[in-house]
């Protein structure tokens, strides 16, 4: 791998344009009007379940008994487009309409209106702002009026004429995750007071400008605005653009749900900083070697020309009983510009296996950030055996599907603490494209420069899904590839000039030194090109291993054992069907290490063993899960440990000393000791065989009467293999 230097310049990514699938999509402005990056985003009618239910009627609190109250409320709608002011687009001009009755629930009338502000629901598909967006000038105006469907005209010009201008000023757009709310205080250059009229609707029209193209937020990575879109058909008229202001406008169902502030002045909410994203693996790697977390946390100072002093507060609780098991406390001195600030932490999840924490972050001011809900967050840590993840996996489904261009890589980087052998790669899949080739490398090396370790066979995506889901796979690497400490990264390679659609989220921002893109000369890391924020599911696995302690009657002595290759299958305890398959040398403490990769920590399992020239031997008939670091299965202690009890005691010269141990002679593997087995350890002995044979059940490699005497025992015994049922 070359150098992963962070290079600014433009990535062109094809994307899915299947993002998601829904039903009563709005897509914006009129046919005549939409341009290809235009017809790519939608409004969504989303599930209000994963909406906090303290958001669904808020009030925000202040001192002089003023307070906002929703007027046009949430009823489950979202969208993208510019609805109300957002930062995926540098021009926007919306007229809307809240109903006379909308208004009469309000409770106005002759009321002088204060302030307005509108929710984005930046915790909803993933959508978070992922800069803090500030426009050249925002400019709303309000009208009076008795109409109870939106008349007004899709021409801009035509529709505020008459309308009175009350705002005339900047606006800051929140970012980070969960929701938020966008407060304007009216008045500004120009602008009159506003008072409703009793019983009348209100028309609401606002032109949001943004000339400056590094301020605009991607158009993935764009807070969603919470709509309402079963109240009012075509209630809305938007007309947005990358270049310049829409002279026209088009119809939509989906109105921004809107709060109203009335009676005094209301209280103007100093908006300092934010949690933008709390970043860090979503999942981690346990075993082989304890794990070092890796802790990001993204902070928006949200305010120009002015230098303030942050306090940040990041606490790692355990959910089983809610103890702090880190804190960090860190002050941050901001410039005075918009702007994002890292925050890097590490602590080691030493023995904590499969345990969940919650990630706490909260911001503090000299001032007091009194701005709900937008300084302070939380995500949560998952801990699994043996994977390692950035892909967050919390919603159902990716966000989309992405291709690099052809022998473009994705990457993502990784650490260990330790030396692992990586034997799988799960990743997936968003496309409406079927079989695309392409191939999954590796690469081993730190900070920033590695070597090629592996390469797949070519690779096919699979069968379309549609609508289009998320389709998940794994690919289990030819033979594992041992990764010493340090970083690697493993990449998903575009082989064809069509879009695999790798499944990813639009992350916000994106995280730095995680994500990297190859064009076929030159690596870069993605946060130097917020506009590509693509957390790609790449998730790599390491192998489970399983010790596994038993004797080889032959073999073993009653106090050590000779030495030889043991093959392990992992079966699934409900159907018997195998699973997985690890070989391993079991030496003279007859403990043994195997290596299994297609098995899951959570799930329950039968072990079967087999050797070369010993009866066949199954665990107990009773869940067993490798669900801890190091975990041990004994059949050297006790009978029980093998099905149907089919083991056979050895001592050391009467002693006592020994343990259970797997009968020997079935020396044609067919599960039963007999005749044919003695025949052939016969034939052997008067040859004076000698060497690594099968007939040879006493591991001495040499073939002669003590090999004989062990077959003539357990034929007399009627010994066979202890095989259990489905």
């Amino acid at each position: 791998m070359k150098k992963l230097f962070m290079f600014s310049f433009l990535i062109l990514f094809v994307s899915s344009s299947a993002l998601y699938s829904q039903d009563n999509i709005d897509l914006d402005l009129s046919r005549k009007e939409k341009s290809k990056s235009q017809l790519e985003t939608k409004d969504f009618i989303k599930n209000t379940s994963n909406i906090p239910a303290s958001r669904n009627n808020m009030h925000l609190p202040n001192t002089d008994a003023t307070s906002l109250i929703a007027a046009i409320p949430n009823d489950g709608g979202s969208s993208q487009n510019g609805r109300a002011p957002m930062g995926g687009r540098r021009f926007i001009r919306t007229v809307y309409l809240i109903k006379p009755s909308e208004m009469a629930a309000f409770g106005t009338g002759g009321d002088l209106i204060t302030h307005i502000a509108w929710e984005y629901l930046t915790n909803n598909l993933n959508f978070g702002q992922n800069i803090p967006t500030k426009c050249d000038s925002l400019k709303i105006w309000f009208q009076n009026t008795t109409d109870v469907t939106n008349t007004k005209s899709t021409s801009w010009a035509t529709a505020v004429t008459g309308m009175t201008l009350v705002y005339n000023g900047n606006y800051v757009l929140p970012s980070g995750e969960f929701g938020q709310f966008g407060t304007v205080n009216l008045g500004g250059t120009g602008t009159s007071p506003f008072t409703s009229a009793a019983g009348n609707g209100l028309y609401v029209a606002f032109e949001y400008t943004n000339n400056a193209p590094g301020r605009i937020a991607a158009l993935t990575s764009s807070a969603n605005i919470t709509c309402n879109y079963q109240g009012l058909v075509s209630g809305c008229l938007t007309g947005q653009s990358q270049i310049s202001h829409a002279a026209t406008m088009g119809a939509s169902s989906f109105r921004p749900v809107t709060y109203l502030g009335k009676g005094s002045p209301a209280d103007v909410f100093v908006d300092v900083a934010n949690v933008a994203g709390i970043y860090l693996p979503n999942q981690s790697l346990i075993c082989p070697c304890p794990d070092t977390n890796k802790l990001s946390v993204v902070v928006d100072h949200l305010r120009f020309g002015v230098i303030d002093t942050l306090f940040v507060n990041t606490r790692v609780l355990n959910l089983n009983g809610g103890a702090v098991k880190e804190e960090w406390n860190d002050m941050i001195i901001t410039n005075d510009s918009v702007r994002n600030y890292y925050l890097y932490h590490n602590y080691l999840k030493d023995g904590d296996t499969k345990k969940v924490d919650s990630i706490v972050v909260t911001i503090d001011t000299i001032l007091g950030e009194n701005v709900l809900y937008n300084n302070a967050a939380y995500t949560l840590k998952y801990s699994t055996l043996n994977t390692v993840s950035y892909f967050d996996n919390i919603n159902l489904f990716a966000f989309g599907g992405v291709g690099p261009g052809l022998n473009g890589e994705i990457a993502a980087r990784f650490q260990t603490s330790c030396p692992i052998k990586l034997c799988a790669v799960q990743h997936g899949f968003l496309s409406a494209t079927s079989n695309v080739p392409y191939q999954i490398k590796i690469y081993s090396g730190g900070n920033g420069s590695g070597n090629l370790v592996y390469t797949s066979p070519p690779l096919l995506s699979g069968p379309n899904v549609s609508p289009a889901v998320e389709k998940d796979t794994i690919h289990y690497l030819t033979s594992p590839v041992t990764i010493p400490a340090g970083d690697y990264y493993v990449s998903m390679v575009q082989t064809s000039a069509t879009n695999p659609g790798f499944a990813y989220y639009g992350e916000s921002p994106i995280r730095q030194n995680v994500y990297y893109f190859w064009n076929g000369t030159l690596w870069t890391e993605f946060s130097s090109v917020p506009t590509n924020a693509f957390n790609v599911k790449i998730i790599p696995h390491t192998t489970l291993q399983l010790q596994i302690s038993m004797w080889l009657e032959g073999f073993f002595n009653g106090t050590s054992m000779a030495g030889d290759t043991i093959k392990a299958i992992a079966r699934s305890l409900s159907t018997l069907e195998p699973i997985d398959t690890a070989i391993a040398y079991v030496g003279s403490t007859g403990i043994g290490n195997f290596d299994f990769c297609k098995l899951n920590n959570d799930s329950c399992y039968i072990y079967q063993l087999r050797h070369r020239n010993h009866i066949q031997t199954w665990s107990h008939q009773a869940c067993e899960m490798i669900d801890i670091c190091g975990k041990n299965y004994n059949f050297q202690s006790n009978i029980t440990s093998a099905y149907g009890n089919n083991m056979i005691f050895i001592t050391a010269d009467n002693s006592g000393a020994g343990g259970y141990g797997f009968y020997t002679s079935d020396v044609n593997q067919d599960d039963v000791v007999d005749g044919a087995d003695c025949s052939d350890i016969d034939n052997d002995a008067s040859n004076f065989a000698s060497g690594y044979l099968v007939t040879d059940v006493n591991g001495d490699e040499v073939v002669d009467g003590l090999d004989l005497a062990y077959c003539d025992n357990n034929s007399s015994n009627f010994i066979a293999a202890a095989i259990p049922s489905p």
